[in-house]
């Protein structure tokens, strides 16, 4: 097993969710204030060169950066 750790720190970061909630007639988009594994995953995928959303859509491709990194196994410690 290998570990990687690295501090991730930024002010006033989020991370959008994907829903919605429809509130008195005006939409209010809610966000996780830590790192999700998803975001963490393509942060690492980025690092390393793989191909996010954009592309996969564009070309009806499964995400690569999922696909490429679906056997890591992360934890996340928030602090």
């Amino acid at each position: 097993m290998e570990i990687l750790k690295f501090e991730l720190y930024g002010n006033f970061a989020h991370f959008k969710k994907p829903t919605i909630l429809s509130v008195s007639s005006a939409e209010r988009k809610l966000s996780y204030s830590q790192l999700t594994p998803v975001a963490l995953k393509g942060i690492l995928g980025a690092i390393l060169g793989y191909s996010g959303l954009s592309k996969a859509i564009k070309k009806s491709e499964p995400i690569e950066f999922l696909d490429k990194l679906k056997d890591l196994h992360l934890s996340l410690i928030h602090i």
